[in-house]
């Protein structure tokens, strides 16, 4: 169905079953019946009548399916469009041939016509449905929103929500961090987003309590510690800061901004040599990065004025 097309299906959006009396094993237990008796009727029809195509189109629908159906081996998504893209054509050319052969059950011809309208109707509203669903990519943003609409209970959409509109500066990004971090209260880049932005409206104590969380559920996580590093280098807490922008570098060594920022603050702790091979590191990974050669130049006339 179109109108449950989404950019996204993690997090929750689809609820795991964890009793028996759950009322969607009804729904499961009748497609498998469904598909069960479906197969046993091609199966037959090909014994009989030598009816290939019917077994094509199940085949189809079956087989390029499960390498992403999670039963063998686990695969990195819970459900996407894009593994339906090859089943689709075999449902397609089931649905054709169930409607070639009513067609020819049928001989009445209002009947036909009344088959010929439905099928009309059909693809009409499914084209109509195209064009409405084809706005919702007009940017990041109408795909955010179109995805919190359909999965409302999905942590990482309502969070990309929270970035689009944090992007362009508006306050209420804070109410979508604080709606995906209710849905997953161990969302450490929610956490770390919320803290930035609150810095950023002045509210550090906040903010702070923010990051720590953040890296509190995950110590080692880059954005977190980036945000955190940034926070506690201008409340000029220059230690800590060194140690998260560390924790960084051990992470992703070749972040020339970082060696850029982790050179200002041991400058600022007096550790010139530090100072001058992150500098020197941070210009090596990135030429035109300027404020890292301004700030090693500024370094090496004060370590020689003073020397």
């Amino acid at each position: 169905c179109l109108y449950w097309l989404c950019s996204d299906w993690s997090m929750g959006s689809i609820q795991l079953i964890h009793s028996i009396p759950d009322v969607r094993l009804v729904g499961l237990i009748a497609v498998i019946f469904l598909l069960g008796a479906t197969a046993c009727y091609s199966l037959a029809r090909v014994y009989t009548y030598n009816d290939k195509a019917t077994l094509l189109s199940l085949l189809l629908m079956l087989i390029p399916y499960l390498p992403a159906s999670n039963l063998f081996f686990p695969v990195g998504f819970v459900i996407a469009e894009r593994v339906l893209y090859l089943p689709s054509m075999g449902f397609h050319l089931l649905v054709s041939l169930g409607v070639t052969r009513v067609l020819g059950y049928y001989k009445n011809r209002f009947a036909k016509k009344c088959l010929y309208l439905s099928l009309f109707l059909f693809v009409l509203l499914h084209s109509v449905q195209t064009i409405r669903r084809n706005s919702d990519w007009y940017s990041e943003e109408t795909l955010a929103l179109s995805g919190v609409k359909i999965n409302p209970t999905n942590a990482k959409l309502v969070l990309a929500v929270g970035n689009e509109f944090a992007q362009k500066g508006m306050s209420i990004c804070e109410k979508y961090y604080r709606r995906a971090i209710k849905l997953r209260p161990n969302y450490e880049a929610a956490w770390s987003n919320l803290g930035f932005v609150l810095f950023s409206m002045n509210r550090s104590q906040e903010a702070e309590h923010c990051y720590l969380q953040a890296t509190g559920i995950k110590w080692d996580h880059v954005d977190a510690n980036i945000n955190y590093g940034h926070f506690l280098r201008l409340k000029e807490r220059w230690t800590e800061a060194a140690e998260k922008y560390q924790i960084v570098l051990n992470r992703r060594p070749g972040f020339a901004n970082i060696r850029y920022y982790q050179g200002l603050v041991r400058g600022r702790l007096g550790n010139v040599s530090g100072a001058e091979q992150e500098l020197r590191l941070s210009y090596s990974l990135q030429p035109n990065h300027i404020p890292s050669l301004i700030s090693l130049g500024e370094i090496l006339v004060n370590f020689t004025t003073t020397g």
